[in-house]
């Protein structure tokens, strides 16, 4: 049975960091990373596991069309889906202005596109029976922000998170380097 995980929490409260914990020992691991170079951090985690276990995993940075990469691969980690959000807002809109003033029927079709974008992703894992972790950022411990492109990305993602934990078989919430099961 496939294995879905979604792992959410404050920024740098340890989510990528169990994240590349939990497939510590297992080989040819995926890691999309969203960002533009992943965080010296992980990447020497995974170095150290890598070399320690006498395995490899492969690395994406800037990582687009998730669902293609994962193919052929049994594990896999998102990393991170508030990027990956915060950069289809920005392709859609041109601008953090722009997006700033989008109207509710385009940010609904954003929320869409990066809902369907993620479910394709989860169907590749399934259609091999494999086991993918989905990073995010939980932004509803935060004061509403004075940004009005803040205020409408901080909707956008919180309708994602919700709509991508709804279709995880595990969710968890880090709060210092501490995961708790809240599904």
């Amino acid at each position: 049975m496939a294995k879905i995980i979604f792992i959410t929490g404050g920024a740098k409260s340890g989510k990528a960091r169990w994240a590349v914990n939990y497939f510590g020992r297992l080989d040819d691991v995926m890691y999309m990373c969203v960002y533009d170079s992943l965080e010296r951090d992980i990447a020497d985690r995974i170095k150290y596991n890598c070399d320690k276990n006498g395995i490899s995993w492969v690395i994406r940075e800037g990582s687009r069309n998730l669902s293609e990469l994962v193919k052929g691969h049994k594990f896999a980690i998102l990393d991170n889906l508030a990027e990956y959000t915060n950069r289809i807002v920005l392709e859609r809109c041109g601008s953090y202005e722009a997006a700033s003033q989008m109207k509710p029927e385009i940010r609904k079709e954003i929320e869409k596109q990066i809902t369907e974008d993620i479910i394709e992703l989860i169907w590749e894992v399934k259609e091999i029976n494999g086991t993918l972790l989905i990073i995010s950022v939980e932004l509803s411990f935060c004061p509403v922000p004075d940004s009005p492109y803040e205020k409408v990305y901080r909707k956008i993602l919180s309708n994602v998170n919700q709509r991508i934990a709804n279709q995880s078989l595990e969710a968890y919430l880090m709060v210092c380097g501490i995961p708790s099961k809240i599904k």
